[in-house]
């Protein structure tokens, strides 16, 4: 088991090392000039603009330069910026950087903003909202998906079916769109749909500001809720059918085990082994998939970080963006396999 957990946590640093050159890779094909973007935001035409001052900018954040060397940047642990150590061409103002020293940069149209530090107060808003996603979504799909599968003959189980189907197949930003044009503002006026507080919310207020906060946050959690709670809850359901159709159930039942007592010692458990594995991938999913949704809510949260940097082409804020979502993702993966090993002795043994 040691050595199992040992070989996963060391694909970890190649896995996030050959993601984050992709990802490099991707945005070098991408349209558009982050030093133009830059001027430009000042309020300069592109016939006005100072070439030498555009040139400054790019040969500052090594904009001029092949991807490798900006990928190598990125990576670290050395500087290679022109403020980097003179025995690699720089001016020796600093050393090291990158990731691998534990510096993510700055912002290239905001020279004073770390992402680092702005990944973090970004984090503080995803993060619960994706573990209360995550809570109502299991807490909600258990009980729906054995309901689906030991009524799987009665009418209420069929139109229940029916409705999850709808809701999985419902593309997520459609789904906030309607609900935000139905009860925003624009339609019932029952909850906020932009940002996270009112205009007015108060935050010394605390109950009021509470309350406006999870007015707030009910159309953007039921946006993402609503298919995964679908998908999950019909991964129960197969997983409870198939248990049930197991020989040691049979065997139970011709001892003459009740069904709830089959239900509680033999069913749920073996039913609840393959969850654990869709868990561990359901929160890196959510972290990651709040990229549509925050967008249209207009949360301030990793997700819109993700889309505003890829749209003012901040290349350093996407890549971060997406190693911080592949070290999530590694970490849920590796999580339920160590579940999986502690529930069922047969995956621990081998």
């Amino acid at each position: 088991m040691a050595r199992a957990l040992l070989r996963r946590l060391a694909l970890i640093p190649p896995t996030l090392l050959g993601i984050t050159l992709v990802c490099f890779a991707l945005l070098e094909v991408l349209p558009g000039d982050p030093a133009s973007l830059r001027f430009e935001g000042e309020g300069a035409s592109p016939a006005t603009v100072d070439e030498s001052a555009l040139a400054r900018f790019r040969a500052e954040h090594l904009l001029d330069q092949p991807l490798w060397k900006r990928y190598l940047h990125f990576l670290g642990p050395f500087d290679l910026s022109p403020q980097g150590p003179t025995w690699l061409g720089g001016k020796g103002e600093s050393t090291f950087g990158g990731v691998l020293a534990g510096d993510l940069g700055h912002e290239l149209l905001r020279p004073s903003v770390s992402i680092a530090d702005e990944l973090v107060e970004r984090l503080k808003i995803t993060l619960p909202l994706s573990l209360v996603a995550a809570l109502v979504i299991y807490g909600l799909a258990l009980p729906i998906g054995a309901f689906l599968a030991l009524r799987r003959a009665s009418w209420a189980a069929r139109v229940l079916d029916g409705v999850l189907f709808a809701f999985y197949a419902v593309p997520g930003f459609w789904l906030a769109l309607v609900l935000q044009a139905t009860f925003g503002a624009g339609g019932l006026g029952w909850f906020g749909v932009v940002g996270l507080h009112g205009r007015d919310a108060d935050p010394e207020r605390g109950l009021e500001y509470a309350l406006d906060t999870a007015a707030h946050a009910v159309l953007p959690l039921a946006s993402v809720i609503a298919p995964s709670l679908a998908y999950v809850a019909r991964q129960m359901r197969s997983s409870v059918l198939g248990v049930l159709d197991s020989d040691f159930v049979l065997a139970a039942r011709a001892r003459g085990l009740s069904e709830g007592a089959l239900l509680v010692r033999h069913v749920l458990p073996n039913a609840l082994t393959p969850l654990v594995t869709l868990a561990g991938q359901t929160l890196p999913w959510l972290v990651g998939g709040w990229v549509v949704i925050e967008t249209v809510f207009e949360l301030p949260g990793m997700g819109k970080y993700a889309y505003d940097g890829l749209m003012r082409r901040e290349f350093g804020v996407v890549s971060a963006c997406v190693l911080l979502s592949a070290l999530f993702t590694a970490l849920g993966h590796l999580l339920s396999d160590l579940a999986q090993a502690w529930l069922d002795p047969r995956v621990r043994l081998g």
